[in-house]
């Protein structure tokens, strides 16, 4: 049986729920504006899906009034998907990626409680542009930058989000141009 959006947008409203013991993260209610709802025999789950141009542009689970499972969201202009999220209780949970118009990869990560977390990739043309790992949406370790040619453009160190230690700037032939130091964010060696 298909409901529309309209008559589940008031429900939805009191349906927000902050994250216990001082988390930064909010259950958000899903906005099924412009979705066509559907149940799913036998579950607490709807199918939430939105049409642009007799196209599907989004679709997805939610229950409880908030995002479930996986959600595919797609590009305007063709059947690409242009990002894949996990949700679970209306947060960013799990894989998630981009891809460009083309279909291809443009960001790999993972969430947890609607941050990133650990391992975030980005890449240009099949390869990776940005690697990272990210604690708590913040870069801890090495964030390493790459050129077109696969050589690294640069290495950048962070400790919970605070640049520390060394910060190396390559040419396209892996030869270090600069390099300084960094303590507590502040640059306290180099040009």
């Amino acid at each position: 049986m298909k409901y529309w959006s309209k008559l589940l947008l008031l429900p939805l409203a009191f349906m927000v729920a902050c994250g216990g013991g001082g988390s930064k993260s909010v259950n958000i209610p899903a906005d099924l504006e412009g979705f066509e709802i559907y149940e799913v025999p036998g579950t607490d789950y709807l199918e939430a899906i939105k049409y642009e141009n007799d196209k599907i542009k989004e679709r997805g689970m939610v229950k409880d009034g908030v995002k479930h499972g996986t959600w595919v969201t797609y590009h305007s202009k063709k059947d690409y998907p242009a990002t894949i999220a996990s949700f679970a209780n209306g947060k960013l949970n799990g894989p998630f990626i981009r891809m460009n118009d083309r279909g291809y990869i443009t960001l790999s990560a993972a969430c947890l409680d609607g941050v990133y977390e650990g391992e975030y990739l980005e890449y240009e043309n099949f390869k990776v542009r940005k690697r990272q790992t990210l604690i708590g949406g913040n870069p801890d370790g090495v964030v390493t930058e790459y050129y077109n040619n696969g050589k690294k453009r640069s290495e950048l160190n962070f400790v919970k989000g605070v640049q520390e230690g060394k910060a190396i700037y390559y040419d396209q032939e892996e030869k270090i141009l600069q390099e300084y130091t960094y303590k507590n964010g502040e640059m306290v060696e180099g040009e």
